[in-house]
């Protein structure tokens, strides 16, 4: 029985580094996943004309899309945020 369970552990430890040499080689196989760049548009064309500028702000012209959510560059007196 006890020459049974060390044969046991030597198949489980001879196992548990193959799979760990062979994980460089299949992380290797695997394809990054697809990202798309940024969209870049026109900031008019999605915000109404009214809320393009205020008293203490102005928003950029262009503005990019992720494919999730629109991002825009304000132009304060405190700088671009």
């Amino acid at each position: 029985m006890q020459k049974t369970m060390k044969n046991a552990g030597n198949v489980l430890t001879a196992a548990m580094m193959m799979m760990v040499a062979a994980s460089p080689i299949l992380a290797a196989d695997q394809q990054p996943p697809f990202v798309q760049p940024p969209l870049q548009m026109e900031a008019a064309q999605l915000v109404p004309k009214e809320m393009m500028a205020g008293k203490a702000y102005k928003v950029a012209p262009q503005a990019t899309n992720d494919g999730y959510v629109n991002t825009y560059t304000l132009n304060t007196d405190c700088g671009a945020r």
